[in-house]
């Protein structure tokens, strides 16, 4: 809860990690302010004008955004308008000049950083300011003033961003869809480069089907204006492939009898596409391009590093205040101009690509697709190679039963650090997600919001460990303990159930619970319990948010899961070693409660075992479990040099992307944009005191490791 402080400038909201800053000059607290809405917390008064230091999106009290001239004064008539910015947080690292007793040194040298004081946002969050009357809004040197011509009525209110409560209704045809792309940019708070912050894009409203055409007046009062227009063929494949562009870019969609996309925009500006599958490459390809070019060129926390270095846009010849100015059309002009040969070095590593099957109502996922804004690609996969699967028969050491075996198909992979697949079939080395987990994440969400919990909310997490295999009695003990730890600080509440019937493990599943995860056997019949088994489909819903179903041939219980209400969850796709279950279980549950997502802990708990590719991600695998307590989620990667360690540092948090962090160690103190890694090279001393000080998954030899563990090694 945000508790505002009246100061001699304005007000301040200092909570814990947030910092909210007003500055209202001559402030008098009034009574509340007739027109404030409902919010978290709201503070009511008057002034004679306001000054905020971060990017404001000006609108009417109605939503209609409100566009302001930098170089000249916009004037409002009398009226009611809203102004909002983003809570900003500290996070990441930076260099402080004064250091604690917590932080290490080396010589002269800063090994680690302790906790920093940057400003990076706090998704979904956001403080609104309400004012009637009329005003004058000037802008320059990163400010934004608005000046009264008297004393005003004023309502200042701290609100999480809320998903619009109705959808957008569209026909069940190319057509409709092209009319809810138009308007699913509507979640953007601004269409300039700042759109590229995560703090400044909120979720896109969800989109139901029926013959009719019904927009929200909220959605189409804050649809932006941008004069981009999309002109498509009556295609839903191209049109889904095309969606993450046309959002980001505040395009209108249209379709029409026509062989090949165009996009067009005023001033002359027209791009002119390939028909699929080139498609899909060149709209990546735009995206990507437009949105590091944001990036670098927007106001508020503007990456300064990408994978060639500092200075890029020296290298690229931009200037950002040649940029910033522009209308949206005359942007993307400038950005087109740069050759593909000069900004291809430049670009970071995609996050996330979702491969979607083109059926209409797939265009139903788009909201939560473009809510991480993910890359849309069409699926393509081919039967498996079977040497790609080394298979063991070593029926001593394998879980025995009827195991529920799958056929896993290989799948062709396009730019992304994490895949999804949203269509038939089950590919390696993707998450297999549906609607129902898009759906089911949405709920879980806006249950945290009405209970007043966010991502730094201190409410425990509800763990249940299950043991149904006594020949697990090793993974039994080191996951508990290691949930045990982890609630000192996270906080948690684990409770540990043995030998369930099916009634007792069907209540498990029904209850209330953040993580199940269940070490046992899994046979054609379902989880196996002391008197049968346990098909998921049988269950009337699941209550449980995430779950690992650590059991022999478990995929299909896993997806039965997420269709009752689960979100994600991870699972087997045939037998599994004893042993080597346990190694994966292990790991996973460590990096789960660490801040990783689904997927990344997956993927990271794998590389333990030689089968790893028996393990997948079902439901949506780019959900959280818990944050990471002391900053984003990052692995890194070691490699020994002749004198010296070189040390390469990922963050890994697929909720914030554009969003930037600072390595933890290290003299280097720029901002890095999330899938841009940080390369250190550190002597051997300096990357034991590193190791030493965090609890981080660390890849050396090819193998996974926790710092704290690599370090004691490293020092014998």
């Amino acid at each position: 809860m945000v508790e505002w402080v009246v100061s001699e400038s304005g007000l301040r909201a200092p909570d814990g990690e947030r910092t909210l800053a007003l500055d209202a000059p001559e402030w008098h607290a009034e009574p509340a302010y007739e027109n404030s809405l409902p919010t978290d917390t709201t503070i009511t008064g008057s002034a004679l004008g306001l000054s905020i230091s971060t990017p404001v999106t000006l609108s009417t009290a109605a939503g209609r955004h409100i566009h302001t001239d930098r170089s000249t004064p916009t004037d409002l008539p009398s009226g009611e308008y809203d102004l909002s910015f983003p809570v900003l947080r500290s996070d990441g690292t930076t260099r402080s000049k004064d250091r604690d007793a917590s932080a290490y040194t080396s010589g002269e040298r800063s090994i680690v950083r302790e906790r920093p004081r940057s400003e990076v946002e706090t998704r979904g969050e956001r403080t609104h300011v309400r004012f009637a009357g009329s005003a004058r809004i000037e802008e320059g040197d990163g400010e934004l003033s608005v000046s009264f011509p008297g004393r005003t009525p004023i309502a200042i209110e701290f609100r999480r961003n809320r998903l619009a409560t109705e959808p957008i209704v569209v026909p069940e045809t190319p057509a409709g869809v092209a009319t809810a792309l138009t308007h699913l940019s509507s979640a953007l708070r601004t269409a300039g480069p700042d759109r590229s912050h995560p703090a400044l894009r909120g979720h896109p409203p969800l989109v139901e089907f029926d013959d009719r055409v019904e927009i929200p007046e909220s959605v189409r009062a804050t649809t932006p204006d941008t004069g981009l227009r999309l002109s498509m063929p009556a295609s839903i494949e191209g049109l889904l492939v095309a969606a993450p562009l046309a959002y980001y870019l505040g395009a209108t969609v249209e379709v029409g009898d026509r062989e090949k996309p165009v996009l067009s925009g005023p001033g002359g500006f027209e791009r002119r596409f390939g028909p699929m599958p080139a498609f899909q490459h060149d709209v990546a390809a735009m995206l990507r391009r437009v949105f590091l070019l944001d990036c670098l060129t927007r106001a508020i926390d503007p990456a300064e590093v990408t994978p060639a270095g500092g200075s890029a846009l020296d290298r690229l010849d931009l200037r950002r205040d040649g940029l910033v100015e522009t209308t949206p059309a005359e942007r993307l002009g400038r950005y087109c101009e740069v050759p593909s040969a000069r900004l291809r070095p430049e670009l970071p590593e995609w996050h996330l690509s979702t491969y979607v099957e083109p059926t209409v109502g797939n265009a139903q996922s788009l909201p939560y697709l473009l809510d991480d804004l993910s890359l849309v690609y069409s699926p393509s996969a081919s039967e498996l190679d079977g040497k790609g699967l080394l298979r063991q028969s070593l029926d001593d050491f394998y879980r025995t039963g009827d195991v529920a075996t799958i056929d896993r198909l290989e799948p062709e992979l396009h730019a992304g650090r994490a895949h999804g697949w949203l269509a038939p079939g089950t590919p390696i080395d993707v998450f297999k997600t549906t609607h129902s987990a898009y759906e089911h994440r949405l709920t879980y969400d806006a249950n945290d919001d009405s209970n007043g919990e966010s991502a730094d909310s201190d409410s425990p997490l509800d763990v249940a460990v299950v043991f149904n295999d006594r020949e697990m009695g090793g993974e039994h003990d080191r996951v508990a303990e290691i949930y045990r730890e982890r609630a000192a600080d996270l906080p948690a509440n684990v409770t540990v159930e043995t030998d369930l019937t099916r009634t007792e493990l069907a209540g498990v599943f029904e209850a209330p619970n953040d993580f199940v995860h269940f070490i046992g056997h899994c046979d054609t019949d379902g989880l196996c319990c002391s008197d049968g088994g346990l098909s998921t489909t049988s269950l009337d819903t699941s209550r449980t948010r995430t779950f690992f179903l650590n059991a022999c041939g478990s995929y299909h219980e896993g997806l039965g899961l997420v269709e009752a209400g689960s979100v994600a969850g991870a699972v087997t796709l045939t037998a599994v070693l004893n042993d080597l279950a346990a190694t994966v279980g292990t790991a996973f549950a460590r990096l789960l409660i660490h801040g990783f997502d689904i997927e990344r802990a997956i993927q990271l708990a794998r590389r333990r075992i030689m089968m790893g590719k028996d393990y997948a991600v079902v439901g949506d695998g780019t959900h959280t479990l818990a944050t990471g307590g002391h900053g984003p989620p990052a692995v890194t990667w070691l490699e020994r040099r002749d004198e010296t360690f070189r040390l390469t540092y990922e963050v890994v948090e697929t909720g914030t992307t554009g969003g930037t962090y600072r390595p933890p160690c290290g003299e280097d103190d720029r901002a890095y944009p999330r899938g841009v890694n940080a390369d250190i090279e550190l002597a051997r001393a300096e990357l034991l005191t590193l190791l030493e000080s965090a609890s981080i998954p660390v890849i050396y030899d090819g193998d996974l490791h926790w710092s704290t563990d690599l370090a004691r090694r490293l020092d014998t």
